[in-house]
């Protein structure tokens, strides 16, 4: 078994998520030489998380770009607040696997893909929906299949997470059914853009 520690190189991990991120990096040798800076946002959104490259790194000459990943530092679930590090291990994993697919997606784009790539995110719902399917279907390319279903049961049925974050996972996001359908081989990634 590899050491999680070998994954932390030019990585800035908050320490008590270490665990999760390095689990899902290991699913990810080909960032293993990539910046990737994981922070608490500064502002509540209406994501939990998101990544996003480092804009200072896609305008710089080269091809050596760095990576912002962006978590809500409590997850409120109802009446209640629970720390980010609280949630299961394999829910947090399933999350950050998902958001370093959103990593690999950007890596195979241009300076002026990733430009075309924020504008539709934008714009376009459409868009939208596409690259979070595909951020899941890279993400269980990987090997984190298992941990994006967790994530997602997690979402879906916590009865303490609002039906409007729940209806925004619905619309966007392939269903646990649809994952499962694609980790057993049955259905590929062009009919999850239906």
């Amino acid at each position: 078994m590899t050491n999680l520690s070998s994954y932390s190189w030019r990585k800035t991990i908050p320490e008590e998520l270490s665990k999760p991120i390095l689990k899902a990096l290991q699913h990810y040798p080909t960032l293993q030489s990539r910046e990737i800076i994981f922070k608490y946002s500064r502002k509540a959104g209406s994501s939990i998380m998101k990544a996003q490259p480092n804009l200072k790194s896609v305008l710089r000459l080269g091809n050596d770009r760095s990576y912002i990943i962006y978590c809500s530092k409590t997850l409120t679930l109802g009446d209640e607040t629970m720390a980010m590090q609280d949630l299961p291990q394999t829910v947090l994993t399933g999350w950050f696997g998902h958001e370093l697919g959103h990593v690999m997606d950007y890596e195979s784009l241009s300076k002026w893909g990733l430009i075309k790539f924020g504008v539709g995110y934008i714009f376009s719902k459409k868009f939208v929906k596409k690259a979070e399917n595909r951020a899941d279907r890279i993400a269980i390319d990987h090997g984190l299949g298992n941990e994006i279903v967790e994530t997602k049961n997690f979402i879906l049925n916590h009865a303490g997470i609002s039906e409007k974050y729940k209806q925004k996972i619905r619309k966007l996001y392939p269903s646990p059914e649809q994952i499962m359908e694609i980790i057993e081989g049955k259905e590929t990634v062009d009919s999850m853009k239906a």
